[in-house]
């Protein structure tokens, strides 16, 4: 998997690319101009990031790394994967394979209006 340059070294992450679907079921001539503003945004294409988990390391540690290195991360591999868009939780689920490419199989997805001093997900994580 080729490293994205902006992201940071401490994170094991999967970026994908995930294409927003525009609302087909209502024509833009006859929608309020609200809607034809959220229909013209919906057809933004969004990158999701899939976090398989994090480690902090030193500068002495980064420039040990080598081929073989491995880096042990905060995670358990029974835990649910975070997909996140920018820095919001977006969903958690388990990571899988489909065609030899890594997938999500979303488990739960985060509140949609989250409190102050919460994760974004429901109550019980």
């Amino acid at each position: 998997m080729p490293e994205s340059p902006e992201a940071p070294l401490s994170d094991q992450e999967l970026r994908v690319s995930a294409p927003a679907q525009p609302n087909e079921s209502s024509p833009e001539k006859d929608s309020a101009p609200d809607e034809k503003n959220l229909n013209l945004l919906l057809g933004v294409d969004l990158n999701l990031t899939l976090r398989f988990g994090q480690r902090t390391l030193t500068l002495r540690e980064v420039t040990d790394l080598s081929s073989g290195s491995i880096i042990e991360l905060d995670r358990h591999v029974q835990e649910p994967a975070d997909l996140v868009l920018g820095e919001k939780l977006i969903a958690r689920g388990e990571v899988v394979l489909v065609d030899g490419n890594y997938g999500l199989r979303i488990t739960e997805m985060a509140d949609a209006q989250p409190v102050a001093g919460r994760t974004g997900m429901p109550a019980g994580r």
